[in-house]
């Protein structure tokens, strides 16, 4: 019979949804015993947020991370060295695992992320379920207030990922997740992931994940723009900055982000945009039109939100569907950051007004 089973059924949930499952999870674990606590595992393709997710509700619920790539374990390193004390053997605790017990010790709820759970060796992966089910590390418990999350590729993602036994599979409450714009745009919000970055995959959706013939070269994912994002910020050289790019998204998709933002480098400034709204010049070029709205709307505070209804009238009377466009982005940042939320009272009645339109009312 065959014991091995292939973990593709699509359980297949929204990134925005794998938060409330992870906080799910904890409350659910915190009366359970031992034996009868879940660890998740999240599956998905390549630099979709497998491990960023976690570590941001972590970061959000003040918890404390300790992060285990097991591609770099060996089974007994995962689950503490065997060795001689006088005449009995003993395990010695990883040094993960003394982090989390630490972490507990003061008061911290605990995640284990385990990295990489479908690239490491079968007897590596049946190590970590141990742990996961027996909820010991060395002889020792897990504490009480630690939550196991395992993340890997599936072996569809051609990222050298191995079918999962059932025994382990069953270990885990496994869920999938996908390439999404709108959640990693609001991510990318809340990260202060560069402006031209957001802008740029907010016309051209197609580009932020697009993995391809997967022959090694760098492609396109949500990770490799949130690198991208850190080279724009660093201020190169064209030529450096280009050539790094190049390094993170390849070739193609970085020759027209830089092409992009060559351009959004021109642009009229959002200050003068919004001092200006009645007057400012407005291009005839869609490209242009797409930079501006991203830059206007990353710019304004609550103080502007008038004026920038005044030019996204100005835009709207222009082009409809580009108001629509912005008006969802302006609804984004506020949802994302409230702290920093563009309201006035010409800008609601705008944004009243477009909500109207797109549902046909009259």
């Amino acid at each position: 019979m065959n014991t091995q089973i292939n973990v593709t059924n699509k359980n297949l949930v929204s990134i925005e949804t794998v938060p409330q499952i992870i906080e799910a999870l904890e409350v659910m674990n915190r009366p359970l015993p031992p034996m009868q606590k879940q660890a998740l595992l999240i599956l998905g393709p390549v630099g979709v947020g497998k491990t960023q997710i976690p570590v941001q509700v972590a970061k959000d619920k003040g918890w404390h991370v300790v992060t285990v790539n097991l591609t770099n374990y060996l089974p007994s390193e995962v689950t503490g060295w065997t060795t001689q004390v006088g005449n009995e053997m003993a395990q010695l605790k990883p040094r993960w695992f003394t982090e989390v017990e630490a972490a507990a010790a003061a008061g911290k709820t605990v995640v284990v992320i385990f990295e990489e759970f479908c690239q490491c060796d079968h007897d590596v992966q049946s190590s970590s379920r141990a742990i996961s089910l027996d909820r010991m590390v060395a002889g020792c418990p897990l504490p009480d207030n630690c939550l196991i999350i395992a993340n890997g590729n599936r072996k569809e993602d051609k990222a050298n990922a191995k079918r999962l036994p059932e025994q382990v599979a069953s270990g885990f409450t496994i869920i999938e997740i996908g390439a999404e714009l709108d959640a990693t745009l609001s991510y990318f919000e809340k990260t202060d992931v560069a402006r031209e970055v957001i802008t740029y995959l907010t016309y051209f959706p197609a580009t932020l994940h697009d993995v391809g013939e997967q022959d090694g070269t760098p492609r396109p994912t949500p990770r490799s723009w949130e690198a991208t994002s850190n080279i724009v910020k660093g201020k190169f050289s064209p030529l450096v900055e280009s050539a790094m790019i190049a390094g993170r998204v390849g070739v193609e998709a970085a020759s027209a982000f830089v092409g992009f933002k060559r351009m959004f480098d021109q642009l009229t400034s959002p200050a003068e945009v919004l001092a200006n709204p009645d007057t400012v010049t407005m291009s005839d070029k869609l490209d242009v039109q797409h930079a501006m709205i991203g830059s206007v709307i990353a710019f304004a505070s609550s103080k502007q939100g008038d004026a920038l209804a005044t030019w996204l009238g100005r835009v709207g009377d222009a082009n409809q569907e580009l108001l629509g466009v912005a008006i969802q982005q302006i609804k984004r940042r506020n949802e994302v950051t409230p702290e920093k939320k563009i309201t006035s009272p010409k800008l609601t009645e705008l944004m009243v007004k477009v909500a109207a339109l797109l549902h046909g009312d009259d």
